[in-house]
């Protein structure tokens, strides 16, 4: 219980490390500690805003990850199905071509290659998944803040293009 208890205060902090904190260090190129005692204030100063925050931030991860879980689910199904028809293709054709060898060997190369595809699946499924999540929590913290993080990242990403096209 004291575990607990002590686990979910780290995770407090980190979740307000990462959400407000780094971006705040970002936006305004302090110090931590600076960052920290500046967020702080911050919410509380906003106190509702601040609460709405974490209401939000917990209402949109339970449901990206019921999603998420989701999505997984079908993504197995999928791969069930696509094995169970490769299983009988190669049942069928071991039938007709009696080597058992050789279809063990062709069983193994598809379950690996299988498996790497839904890892690959699955990494292509959860990156935009965390993407959106970021994005929306510097979103909110942007709206807590005051602070602009994404236009000053828009702009930077801007001027490496011009300099890659050869503009100025």
């Amino acid at each position: 219980l004291v575990f607990l208890f002590f686990a979910l205060i780290i995770g407090l902090i980190k979740l307000f490390v990462r959400d407000f904190v780094i971006n705040y260090m970002y936006a305004k190129k302090t110090p931590a500690w600076h960052s920290w005692k500046a967020v702080w204030k911050i919410v509380f100063a906003n106190k509702k805003e601040s609460a709405m925050y974490w209401l939000a931030r917990f209402v949109v991860s339970l449901l990206v990850g019921i999603v998420g879980v989701l999505i997984f689910f079908i993504l197995v199904l999928i791969f069930l199905l696509v094995g169970v028809i490769l299983f009988l293709v190669g049942l069928l054709l071991s039938l007709i071509i009696p080597i058992p060898a050789l279809w063990i060997v062709l069983a193994v190369v598809l379950v690996i290659a299988l498996i790497i595809c839904g890892f690959i699946a699955l990494i292509c499924v959860s990156a935009p998944i965390s993407i959106f999540i970021r994005y929306f929590y510097i979103i909110n913290f942007e709206k807590l803040s005051g602070l602009k993080i994404l236009k000053a990242v828009s702009k930077s990403h801007q001027s490496f293009y011009t300099k890659m096209k050869g503009g100025k």
